[in-house]
């Protein structure tokens, strides 16, 4: 826990809890075939910033199996949403991800 004394005296200290999430960068996967698994559907608020995330997405990795290079987000109609460390999209039956020069 972080205390940060209130400096205006009305009201109780604040409190806060800080969780980091900090994992080691993946090896490289150029020139093999990626293994995903698709353990959850949409996050509850996919446009705003908020905790709730962090909580999510830890179960979600909990829940990765080790074989797994990505877990990966779907809606209920199975359509692909997101992964927790790639960008990706398909549009068009076409599958669009960053290019590697802009890493």
């Amino acid at each position: 826990m972080v205390h940060i004394p209130n400096c205006f005296h009305a009201a109780p200290p604040l409190l806060l809890h800080v969780d980091v999430m900090i994992k080691p960068a993946p090896s490289p996967t150029l020139g093999r075939a990626l293994k995903v698994v698709v353990l959850g559907g949409p996050r509850r608020l996919p446009g705003a910033k908020h905790t709730g995330w962090v909580h999510e997405r830890a179960a979600l990795e909990r829940a990765q199996p080790p074989e797994a290079d990505e877990v990966l987000l779907a809606d209920e109609e199975g359509k692909l949403l997101e992964g927790l460390i790639t960008n990706f999209a398909v549009i068009q039956g076409v599958l669009l991800t960053s290019l590697l020069c802009q890493r």
